[in-house]
């Protein structure tokens, strides 16, 4: 297996996990980095490596465009 390989598997394995962790799932969390910030009605957000993409689906009503990307093949 080469090393990009290797890599791929183990985010795949620890995004698996990632859901189960309470800081993504946590709305105040997630609006208190959206105040952070500062996100506007005008922006487009492009979220590397969003994880499973809580951030990007909490804001995309928010924002005028949103696309998260992560090197792990786990979509939830």
């Amino acid at each position: 297996m080469n090393f990009n390989a290797i890599v791929k598997d183990q985010f795949n394995k620890q995004a698996a996990n990632f859901d189960s962790w309470c800081t993504p799932k946590n709305l105040d969390y997630l609006k208190g980095f959206l105040e952070f910030v500062s996100i506007s009605c005008q922006d487009t957000l492009l979220d590397v490596a969003s994880g499973t993409g809580d951030f990007v689906v909490f804001s995309s009503d928010k924002v005028r465009e949103a696309t998260g990307v992560d090197i792990s093949g786990q979509i939830n």
